[in-house]
């Protein structure tokens, strides 16, 4: 018998198949496994993944599900041995069989039950550009009954069905999921967002710092870049202005200015300098840590623009609220600063600004890759639209363009962008 759970399902309730995301998939994934690890249900857990050799990337997970679910069972090819784990006991799937080409979760007990269920089908994931899935997820009985029922046969035991069920306590379950659902799309979407205003913010600045401008130009480009799209309540560019003096060479939004200034050790700018890292202040109310040239700013980030081993410069940005800035709001700015300190170093020392010849344009490829990588992850994990797509393509294809003007070789450009995105 060439058993589908999928096939036995989709046709007769069509008005459930909504899923066809692997993201989407991956989030009702974690949010069913993530239940039963954190209720500590002493249920069978059923969960399809093709091939086995699929499952390392899930091992910490499922080896918290193996400790307290009573039996998880692990279905897919054995295209490479399985691990040992306790509490977890794989199912060998025969390669052309029709399971071996769904994507599954299975839970039903009379407290707890659900049902995801998906096929691979032809064409590529239109969010990750991977593989692509048609299916469902749903708390129906009947369906979960005709699940369960395929299971045991596929594992050739007698068919138990579930006789009495515990809605209160399936209500409670579902509406913890709904909650964590309804939380992880509002910090994506909050996340989307940044990523586009981050996105927007650096290709406009790379274009600004390859234009053939004067210093003071691109420099005020920048900060008016950063006010508006970086969404920065305040900005203020500091330039090095001989061995201990720097000057506030541009600025954007509310600043109180000081053409030639003394740099405090000990305050935000300083410790950016001394430090050569970035400085984030994420309340100056309870820090009491301000800086008199954005005073009215709730939150303050800074960061160096170093070139070689000197601090040129320092970018100071401000938030109207607390918390305004995170790391990742941190790592597009030291971006953004390396590529001000290697402009101005080209401007300063090149007849053609940003000379591929110039030798320290090697320092402009981190910049560029992290911009990469950020339109990576916004495919992976935005609810994008057509339109949307067709800007990050065109975005994408100039991103590639600057790359081969730094003369960055593609395959360099694939292992960089893979280390990158193995970072938190």
């Amino acid at each position: 018998m060439n058993l589908s759970i999928y096939r036995s399902i989709a046709t007769q309730y069509q008005n459930l198949r909504v899923i066809n995301t692997v993201p989407m998939m991956n989030t009702i994934s974690h949010l069913i496994e993530q239940e039963v690890i954190d209720k500590k249900l002493p249920i069978d857990f059923y969960a399809g993944f093709q091939r086995f050799s699929r499952f390392p990337d899930q091992m910490r997970h499922y080896q918290k599900l193996g400790a307290v679910a009573r039996r998880v069972f692990v279905f897919g090819i054995a295209d490479v041995k399985p691990p040992s784990i306790p509490g977890i006991e794989f199912i060998e799937l025969e390669a052309g069989s029709a399971l071996a080409q769904e994507w599954f979760l299975l839970v039903d007990s009379p407290e707890f039950w659900t049902l995801l269920s998906t096929q691979e089908t032809d064409g590529r994931d239109e969010v990750t550009g991977g593989r692509r899935y048609d299916g469902l997820w749903t708390f129906d009985t009947q369906v979960i009954d005709r699940a369960a029922l395929i299971i045991s046969q596929v594992m050739d035991r007698n068919y138990e069905p579930v006789t009495r069920r515990d809605h209160t306590i399936q209500n409670q379950h579902v509406t913890q999921m709904t909650d964590r659902l309804i939380e992880r799309m509002e910090t994506t979407r909050v996340k989307s967002n940044r990523r586009w205003a981050h996105v927007s913010t650096m290709q406009q600045i790379i274009t600004s710092a390859l234009r053939k401008t004067d210093v003071h130009e691109m420099l005020q480009q920048t900060a008016t870049i950063l006010n508006l799209t970086f969404q920065a309540s305040d900005v203020v560019i500091l330039m090095r202005n001989g061995e201990t003096q720097y000057r506030v060479a541009a600025s954007a939004g509310e600043t109180h200015l000081k053409q030639d200034m003394l740099i405090d050790p000990e305050g935000i700018v300083g410790k950016a300098i001394s430090q050569k890292s970035m400085v984030l202040v994420s309340d100056t109310r309870k820090t009491r840590e301000r800086e008199f040239l954005i005073p009215t700013a709730q939150s303050i980030m800074a960061v160096p623009a170093v070139s070689g081993e000197r601090v040129e410069g320092v970018i100071m940005v401000g938030g109207s609220e607390a918390s305004h800035w995170g790391e990742e709001d941190g790592r597009v700015l030291m971006s953004i600063a390396t590529l001000i300190a290697q402009a101005v170093e080209a401007r300063n020392n090149v007849p053609v600004p940003m000379s591929a010849e110039n030798t320290s344009i090697e320092e402009l490829r981190a910049p560029i890759v992290y911009l990469m990588s950020v339109h990576q992850k916004m495919r992976q994990e935005g609810d994008l639209n057509a339109r949307q797509r067709q800007y990050l393509d065109y975005l994408t294809r100039l991103s590639f363009d600057i790359a081969k003007l730094l003369q960055i070789p593609p395959s360099q450009m694939a292992k960089l962008l893979a280390q990158d995105n193995q970072k938190p």
